[in-house]
This record gives structure tokens, C-alpha cells and sequence, in this order.
């Protein structure tokens, strides 16, 4: 039984070890592997918009048309088309209401002569500083008049005169004129004041100011806030040349920059986009 598994396990190995050779030689010498850059043209939709998006906002810090124009060639190299690309773009910017986006995109849309006047009034109007509101009119109540008070007056009491004579120390007894019994006068009624609603007092509006339009101010650009501090270019072999007896005699597709950002203390810094690496 040992006898006749050694064999069966021998070839199984060398089957093993022929196929693993042919394969090595196959991947290396007969077939190697070439790593191609995709285009920007080729790139979906989506990374094609951001890319756009990356330049409009280059743009819009550094105003530099020619810069722009050759970026744009990598999406479309018809420049017409591509001026077309990025105003379609910026109107769509517009209706979805991104504010950023859009005013970058109309502004280099208009830069490379494809703004339409919807996109020529939505930088007018994004321009135009936004006008004071007027001032209202609070009415003042007036003072309301209180009726004077009434005071009802009657007829004054005259005391009784006595109706028995008068007597002296002597015999004879004078008699005493009884004066007639005073009238009561009535006064006329006193007339009652009502008072009224009151008058609305009306307070002449203030002037409306005249808003005198102030140009926009310019952008200043940004100061550089980072240095390079070492840099090194890899190698024609390095970068995936091929070579013959030693001599390098084509370069690489190997475009590649790998950088490294470091705070003032030597501290790597992480998720630190950078905008704009090489400028073709």
C-alpha cells in the first residue's frame, strides 16, 4: 500500500511545483503586468463633477484663466464643450441651491464666455448687497378727556321766622309782620360731556433712503501656510522604466506623489486635503 501511494504523492507534488514555474514565468516574461493611469475624461460622472468643482474653486482664489482652460482640456479637450460642461453645471448648482458651488461655477462659466443670463443674473444678484428694511409706523394713542363731575345743587334753607308776637317789659304787645316763605329756584340742568373716540394723530413717514451699491470687494489671496521641507523624484527605475544592460530606456507611467504633512513641532497631520498638487 506505502508502496503505491509514493509514487501517486510524487507526481501530485511535481504537478504542483511544474504549475507554480509556469505561472511565475508567464506573469513575468510572457505576459507582465502594466499599470495604465486612467484619464480624467474617462473617470465616472460623479469624479468627472468633482474635478470640476476642484478647478472652479482654483478659480476663484487665484483667478487664473489660462491655468483653468488647461485643466479643463482633461475633461474635454474641445474647449467649447467644456465651457459648455462647466455651465451646465453651475445651473444645476443653481437650482439645487448650493450657494458655494454655484457662484464658483457661474463665475468661471462666464470667465470662459459660456454664461447664459440666468448665470449672469445670479452673480448680479449674489453681488448686490442685500437692502435695509424701512422703518414702520407705530400709531400713539391720544389722551382721552374725563367728563367733568357734577354737582347738584338744591334751594338754601332759610330758618322759620316765628309767627307769635314779640313782648316787651311793657303792657302792650306789638304785633310782628311774618315775612312770606322764601321760593325754591331750581337751577337748569348742567349739560353732560361725553368725549369721543380718539383722533388718530398721523406723523409724517421719513424719506426712503437711496441704497448706493457697493462694488465687490476683491478676494485677497491666501497666504501660504505650508513649506516644502525635503523632496526627492524616484528613480527611472524606481518609477518603472524598463532597462537594458543596465541603461534606462523608457521612463515609467508611475505618476504618483505621496506627501507628507507635518505641524510646526514634526507631528504628522491627518485628513489634510490638498487642493492642487502639480499644475501641468
Amino acid at each position: 500500500m506505502t508502496r503505491v501511494l509514493l509514487p501517486v504523492l510524487g507526481l501530485i507534488l511535481l504537478g504542483i511545483v511544474a504549475g507554480f514555474v509556469v505561472g511565475v514565468v508567464v506573469g513575468v516574461i510572457v505576459s507582465p503586468l502594466t499599470v495604465t493611469n486612467a484619464d480624467i475624461a474617462n473617470l465616472r460622472p460623479a469624479e468627472k463633477e468633482d474635478y470640476v468643482l476642484m478647478v472652479s474653486a482654483a478659480y476663484a482664489l487665484d483667478h487664473n484663466l489660462p491655468d483653468a482652460q488647461q485643466r479643463l482640456a482633461r475633461v474635454d479637450r474641445d474647449a467649447a464643450s467644456a465651457a459648455k460642461y462647466v455651465a451646465d453645471l453651475a445651473q444645476r448648482a443653481i437650482d439645487n441651491e448650493d450657494s458655494g458651488n454655484a457662484k464658483n461655477l457661474a463665475t468661471l462659466a462666464v470667465a470662459l464666455g459660456a454664461g447664459t443670463p440666468s448665470l449672469r443674473n445670479y452673480l448680479s444678484d449674489a453681488a448686490a448687497p442685500a437692502p435695509t428694511p424701512l422703518p414702520t409706523f407705530t400709531p400713539t394713542a391720544a389722551a382721552t378727556a374725563k367728563p367733568a363731575a357734577l354737582v347738584e345743587t338744591g334751594p338754601t334753607a332759610t330758618p322759620p321766622a316765628s309767627n307769635g308776637p314779640t313782648t316787651t317789659d311793657g303792657d302792650t304787645a306789638t304785633p310782628t309782620k311774618i315775612p312770606p316763605k322764601p321760593t325754591a329756584t331750581l337751577r337748569p340742568p348742567t349739560a353732560t360731556f361725553t368725549s369721543g373716540p380718539p383722533t388718530a394723530t398721523f406723523t409724517p413717514r421719513p424719506p426712503t433712503a437711496t441704497f448706493t451699491p457697493v462694488p465687490p470687494t476683491a478676494t485677497p489671496k491666501p497666504a501660504v501656510d505650508f513649506r516644502v521641507i525635503t523632496q526627492r523624484m524616484k528613480t527611472a527605475k524606481e518609477n518603472g522604466g524598463t532597462t537594458t544592460d543596465g541603461n534606462v530606456q523608457e521612463c515609467g507611467q508611475d505618476h504618483t506623489a505621496y506627501i507628507k504633512i507635518l505641524d510646526r513641532n514634526g507631528a504628522p497631520l491627518n485628513k489634510v486635503y490638498v487642493q492642487s498638487v502639480n499644475r501641468p
